[in-house]
């Protein structure tokens, strides 16, 4: 019997939260592993997800993702336990463990634009949990060839030690049951946040550029928190009062604006993956997006693509789909068709396939 230590602290999260709703439980309800289960205090325990769990099955700590406190804490929890493999769904885990580990690295964006994370110390305490996976030989999983690729080129992986396995996309994604159309206008739509490798400075800028041909068009941006940053931008552009930032949405608040949207745009400079695009796709909204990091893997040929420095090819591409219903149409159902490739089945059954030839 494999012996393995889930770490589902981050349950929660968006995006890892969800991976790990998936990729987890199949793990656990598998005849092949012998699974404990590392929730935080807070966490709510959620039976629908894991089943009935044994006492014995749980490991309850106090430590939140990202603490000081976790890398002594987790490690004294489970000293008793230093024949299971540890599995971290991010390449930040309990230093002081000595169990071998299972590590999923979803991106690199603190080595690519180091610049963009205060303070420093920051990236270098991040460098050395990669440099101490790779030096102990953990069994390693990345998300997309992009990222395996950095990790040869950054730190000095070998090619073959890191295993891909693309991510799926939750199967609420491609259930529809369209509600009220949730604006009064016609808009187009990015998810994410506003760090400065989003990229969304262009976005506003080309919105900025096409928004007198349209003036009844809006920018909605779902995730995006306002801020004075937001608010300086669209002031110089004259834009404010067309672009609307949601703040945190709920899936099915998403999935409902995503509905109800012209389009969907995807500026960004770096992506480990890139959920939001094929979110976009798998909800049959065309898609305008960069190549940039790993979105033209994932991607393919199923979006319109730009130059992510140009916002006035941008506002070219945007004019084209908001003009071209044609043109549209194609890619909505090119971009469909695609997303029903990245599945939750296919990615735990490419988990599962690998963790089973592991010798644990």
């Amino acid at each position: 019997m494999k012996k393995i230590i889930l770490d589902a602290r981050k349950l929660n999260d968006y995006g890892i939260g969800e991976y790990i709703k998936n990729l987890f439980p199949s793990i656990k309800n598998s005849e092949n592993f012998e699974s404990k289960i590392i929730f935080s205090n807070e966490e709510i325990i959620n039976p629908n997800l894991f089943g009935e769990l044994d006492q014995d099955d749980v490991i309850m700590v106090k430590s939140p993702n990202y603490s000081l406190r976790e890398h002594f804490e987790i490690p004294n929890a489970v000293s008793h336990l230093e024949d299971h493999y540890y599995f971290s769904p991010h390449y930040v885990f309990p230093y002081f463990l000595k169990n071998e580990l299972i590590i999923t690295i979803h991106d690199l964006i603190h080595f690519k634009f180091p610049h963009y994370f205060k303070p420093e110390i920051k990236v270098e305490f991040a460098k050395k949990f990669i440099k101490k996976i790779k030096n102990s030989g953990s069994k390693v999983f990345t998300v997309s060839e992009n990222s395996r690729k950095d990790l040869v080129d950054l730190f000095g992986f070998d090619y073959d030690s890191v295993n891909v396995i693309h991510n799926g996309l939750p199967e609420i994604f491609f259930k529809f049951k369209k509600g009220a159309n949730p604006k009064p206008f016609p808009y187009i739509m990015y998810t994410g946040n506003f760090k400065p490798h989003k990229n969304l400075k262009v976005l506003l800028k080309a919105f900025g550029i096409i928004s007198e041909k349209f003036p009844s068009l809006r920018l909605v941006l779902a995730g995006v928190e306002k801020s004075k940053e937001l608010f300086r931008i669209t002031e110089k552009y004259d834009i404010t009062n067309m672009v609307i930032p949601t703040g945190y949405i709920k899936t099915e608040e998403l999935l409902n604006l995503l509905d109800f949207s012209e389009f969907f745009v995807f500026p960004s400079l770096y992506e480990g993956f890139g959920f939001p695009p094929l979110e976009a796709m798998s909800r049959k909204k065309a898609v305008i997006s960069t190549k940039c990091g790993s979105l033209s893997e994932v991607l393919e040929e199923s979006a319109v693509y730009f130059d992510p420095a140009s916002p006035d090819e941008l506002a070219v591409k945007i004019e084209k789909l908001l003009t071209d219903t044609s043109f549209r149409s194609e890619f909505e159902e090119k971009g469909y068709l695609h997303s029903t490739k990245f599945t939750m089945e296919k990615m735990v059954s490419g988990y599962l396939k690998h963790l089973n030839k592991i010798e644990l």
